[in-house]
């Protein structure tokens, strides 16, 4: 690896999107170059065959040891240990809805902040903060306030709190919260899951990643998505 005044870690998938830590397919270091960021290095890293907190704790401390030069961490979301895990390193994590080069200078600079009156088809960037004793969450939470997308590991879930089950998870969820989208990661797809969200109006779609299953549900408001038969 170069030697960079400034080196940005960013998650992606295998399709080279922006993704949350635990769907991280490869991790992609920029620096800044003479006129502009360029790629510094691409270095494959998953979580596959993850089974348990254990396993996925040691897995973000290697995470952590890959990131151990760069200034600043970007993805889609963290989860609860993800965020326990690497928020204890000294580099800063940055959540944001889709990823453009752009936005690294403006990290770079720590001139991106919640607060900042940018444009909305803009990405937008904010620093990720967490108590040491934050605890995974038990319940979808909203990845950026407003945006209507929310997220869960199910699988940290419900190893972390055996009296739950996804049922008890996800059924107050959808009786009082209204979303856009929501992103479950399963071990593997529920049965009860498909009549109840059918009986809902709610769509779905699915793929398996690394370690899990990958749905992700829409609702009427949303923009219409193709409903898989999932058996």
């Amino acid at each position: 690896m170069k030697d960079p005044d400034f080196l940005i870690a960013v998650t992606q998938n295998d399709q080279g999107e922006l993704s949350s830590v635990p769907e991280t397919q490869k991790i992609m270091f920029f620096h800044k170059g003479p006129s502009d960021w360029q790629i510094d290095q691409v270095v494959d890293f998953n979580f596959a065959n993850i089974t348990g907190l254990a396993e996925m704790r040691k897995k973000l401390k290697q995470m952590a040891g890959l990131l151990c030069q760069v200034q600043a961490l970007v993805s889609r979301g963290y989860g609860g240990l993800s965020l326990e895990v690497l928020s204890k390193f000294d580099f800063s994590l940055y959540q944001l809805n889709g990823f453009k080069t752009e936005v690294l200078s403006a990290i770079a600079e720590n001139d991106l902040s919640p607060s900042d009156d940018q444009d909305p088809a803009q990405t937008r960037a904010k620093p990720q903060e967490s108590s040491p004793d934050q605890s995974p969450p038990k319940a979808p939470y909203e990845t950026e306030f407003g945006s209507g997308e929310f997220f869960l590991d199910m699988r940290l879930a419900l190893n972390s709190y055996p009296e739950l089950t996804s049922k008890k998870i996800l059924r107050p969820f959808f009786e009082s919260q209204k979303f856009l989208s929501l992103k479950l990661i399963f071990d593997h797809f529920p049965p009860w899951l498909p009549d109840h969200l059918k009986a809902r109006g709610l769509s779905w779609d699915h793929r398996e990643i690394p370690g899990g299953l990958l749905i992700e549900i829409t609702s009427e408001i949303a923009k219409p998505c193709h409903q898989l038969s999932l058996k």
